[in-house]
């Protein structure tokens, strides 16, 4: 049985593509999605976001953040835009970033995985009355 060149050199692609698993979905600079929380979980961060105009025609956003423990380290949050790219602060003052774009905003979130120790929430926890920390 003798196969064609082009042939062999699909299987060995897809034998490649499959071995090298699943695509990560981890965001440049970090902030995975398994490490967001929400800011009303995160006594060292306050937070919030407003969707304005016209879903359709002229959708605009604007998010804030502001570090309550700047004298404990930087935390990190995350404005997750929809269809586009997401906004990381780098938060070391106690000072409310602010900002404000085209599109819409599906939350803001404090990043765990690259927030600094001292500002982490004191327990570990899966969820609080029910509802998951981390979005689904």
């Amino acid at each position: 049985m003798k196969l064609s060149l082009k042939l062999v050199v699909l299987l060995a692609l897809l034998t490649a593509a499959t071995a090298a698993g699943p695509a990560v979905a981890n965001p440049p600079g970090g902030c995975a999605r398994d490490y967001r929380l929400k800011p009303q979980y995160v006594p060292c961060m306050d937070g919030g976001y407003k969707n304005k105009g016209n879903s359709f025609w002229s959708p605009r956003w604007e998010a804030w953040a502001r570090n309550l423990c700047s004298d404990k380290g930087k935390i990190v949050a995350k404005v997750d835009v929809k269809n586009a790219e997401d906004k990381t602060w780098h938060i070391t003052n106690s000072n409310k970033r602010e900002d404000s774009g085209y599109g819409r905003v599906r939350g803001i979130y404090y990043c765990l995985d690259i927030s600094d120790d001292d500002t982490q929430p004191p327990v570990n926890i899966e969820s609080v009355g029910g509802e998951p920390l981390i979005p689904e």
